[in-house]
């Protein structure tokens, strides 16, 4: 994906532009590049995310609960820092802008939106659904698709490069993957696998009949 370092730059630059102006609970990660680490208030704002849809994850128990996934970073944060941090806590977070737009009720009832999705408006999405695709072992897997509203999937990217890559053995394990793709065209040199999260949403979908 062309144009990630920029986009992660400029995200950087306007976050913490927008945490300053507005006087947000902001931290920053180290690097070259920091990303901007909003934090909530006591008026239950959060500079990360639209007041609208904030207040409606709040007050959904199971879309709450995405909140509280630890920030890998947070590990490293200064000694000063007032909160841990937390994954939908960072302006390069590809959930919190998918929650952000998914959970304001306006787009949950907007017809022109349901129907460029191709789904009913009026939909309650869920988050981090667990498909549980079937393995050759005969149990499941754990992979979390991003949204899943009606019969749509969602695989949310904002700054990640690509789809990531695989070994072939991490396909080899799933019990439908000859009856949904022909296994020798997924490979690269070295029986590597790219697009490996397209590949499990592909699955997924003929897992949930979708």
């Amino acid at each position: 994906m062309r144009g990630v370092a920029d986009l992660r730059r400029e995200l950087s630059v306007r976050g913490q532009e927008m945490a300053l102006a507005n006087k947000l609970l902001h931290e920053l990660t180290a690097g070259e590049t920091p990303s901007v680490i909003f934090g909530p208030n006591e008026s239950r704002q959060h500079g990360n995310f639209y007041p609208a849809s904030y207040r409606n994850i709040c007050a959904h128990p199971e879309w709450r609960g995405r909140l509280t996934k630890i920030h890998t970073a947070s590990r490293t944060a200064r000694a000063g820092a007032t909160w841990r941090w937390k994954e939908l806590d960072s302006a390069n977070s590809s959930d919190a802008l998918l929650m952000n737009i998914f959970c304001s009720r306006r787009a949950l009832r907007n017809p022109a939106l349901s129907s460029m999705l191709g789904i009913p408006s009026g939909l309650v999405p869920q988050f981090g659904f667990r498909p549980r695709i079937p393995l050759r072992s005969g149990k499941t897997d754990r992979t979390e698709i991003d949204m899943k509203i009606g019969d749509l999937m969602v695989e949310a990217k904002l700054t990640e490069a690509d789809f990531q890559t695989a070994p072939a053995r991490m396909i080899e394990r799933y019990r439908d993957i000859e009856e949904v793709f022909y296994p020798p065209n997924l490979m690269l040199s070295g029986d590597v696998i790219p697009n490996y999260q397209l590949i499990r949403g592909v699955l997924a979908a003929h897992a949930t009949g979708g």
